[in-house]
């Protein structure tokens, strides 16, 4: 009984250090973790994100333009973004272009945007012509233009995500998150559609990245990338079939797999070559 009841108030005082412990760390949940992490978008991501968007209304906040917005691009340059679209107001009619230039900011842990000049109708309006009544624009506030080309990067890591760093150069830009970011948040050459392809027109989709593993499906040659793992890829099909593909046979990837602009190697030779 003795020894009993040693073991009894052993484990009270260990429950006691257990419950100050997460009083003062605080509790971390599985799924997140408090880290930092430090990513470069490039510009072939950047346009791979811009031509999936489904609707482009919020370059409508530009009032008094002709016809839909068209085409629209989006520049890294050094210190800001710059936006272009087209729009015609009939078939054929001129087009006219457009352009937005944004300087990023940080506050607070996110990222704001303000519309520096704009294009239109054949000439520049600076800041200080915006900042004044015109038939064009309300406010310079420009975060709407930035969260729908930024967001899609930043929402892996979950609503604890703070952006500490934003460098912007010629074709790629830096980010740096830190806080309690989710666990597994995809890097940009994944959130971006990245493909790999294969010499052989037909690969086997298999359940775990084991030649062992069950065979649940193939791929024509090609699928987009969700990961990698000692020399197998984590793919999803055009069925929606997701599995894993060796890299045995493989000729590489398109352009959003590049690590960043300029440089001859894939994100996953240069992340981590055994495991995402």
């Amino acid at each position: 009984m003795a020894l009993h009841r040693k073991i009894d108030v052993l484990m009270k005082k260990l429950t006691v250090i257990l419950i100050f412990m997460v009083c003062i760390t605080g509790y971390i949940s599985p799924t997140h973790a408090a880290k930092s992490v430090t990513f470069i978008i490039t510009q072939q991501q950047l346009d791979a994100i811009i031509e999936g968007l489904p609707n482009l209304g919020q370059l409508q906040a530009i009032k008094n333009i002709d016809g839909a917005p068209l085409n629209l691009g989006v520049g890294i340059l050094p210190g800001r973004f710059a936006i272009s679209f087209r729009t015609k107001k009939t078939a054929t009619s001129r087009p006219d272009f457009y352009y937005i230039v944004l300087l990023p900011t940080l506050q607070n842990g996110k990222i704001n945007c303000t519309i520096d000049r704009i294009w239109l109708k054949d000439k520049w309006l600076t800041r200080d012509d915006l900042s004044k009544p015109n038939p064009y624009l309300t406010s310079t506030n420009g975060d709407a233009y930035c969260t729908m080309f930024l967001t899609p990067f930043l929402a892996g890591y979950g609503p604890g995500a703070m952006v500490t760093q934003l460098t912007l150069g010629y074709t790629d830009l830096t980010i740096a998150v830190s806080g309690d970011l989710a666990l597994g948040a995809p890097p940009p050459s994944v959130v971006a559609g990245c493909k790999a392809y294969w010499w052989l027109t037909t690969m086997n989709i298999h359940s775990a990245p084991d030649m062992k593993s069950p065979i649940i499906g193939t791929i024509p040659g090609e699928a987009r990338v969700l990961g990698w793992k000692h020399g197998w890829f984590k793919v999803e099909a055009d069925d929606g079939t997701v599995g894993w593909v060796t890299e045995d046979y493989s000729s590489g990837g398109d352009d959003v797999c590049y690590e960043r602009a300029g440089e001859s190697h894939y994100i996953w030779e240069v992340l981590d070559t055994s495991e995402y």
